[in-house]
């Protein structure tokens, strides 16, 4: 793999792929959902998820080269599950049921764009040797 097409996958490629694959199952799970159940939940609101995979590509990033450990991540994902709760319920006020819905959905779009980042590094870290 030439040194060029490799800096493109690490900086752009691999970090949109662990951003959106799991933020379009996301979108296609809520849509049937909504479809089944009526909730309701306008689609730009679901577009707010995506910011929660941003955060973990860029810490994700930060912390690659430095000393982290576990307790960091799970902080790290609180975090964001905590900011995401105070400004769903802020929105969803008489209707919280859909602001619990939400946040679950915002983790697991943290938890599965942390997993596909780490096998992306994985697999960056296999072609870095090559």
């Amino acid at each position: 793999m030439k040194k060029e097409q490799f800096d493109i996958d690490r900086s752009l490629i691999h970090p949109l792929f662990s951003i959106f694959i799991p933020f379009f199952f996301i979108v296609t799970y809520d849509r049937v959902i909504n479809n089944v159940y009526s909730t309701g939940i306008p689609f730009y609101l679901m577009l707010l998820i995506v910011f929660s995979g941003v955060v973990e590509v860029v810490s994700g990033n930060f912390f690659e080269n430095k000393f982290s450990s576990a307790l960091t991540r799970v902080r790290e994902c609180l975090y964001v599950l905590i900011i995401y709760g105070f400004l769903y319920g802020f929105i969803f006020k008489d209707k919280i049921y859909l602001a619990f819905y939400l946040i679950l959905l915002v983790f697991f779009q943290w938890i599965m764009t942390f997993h596909l980042h780490k096998s992306f590094r994985a697999r960056e870290m296999l072609f870095n040797d090559i």
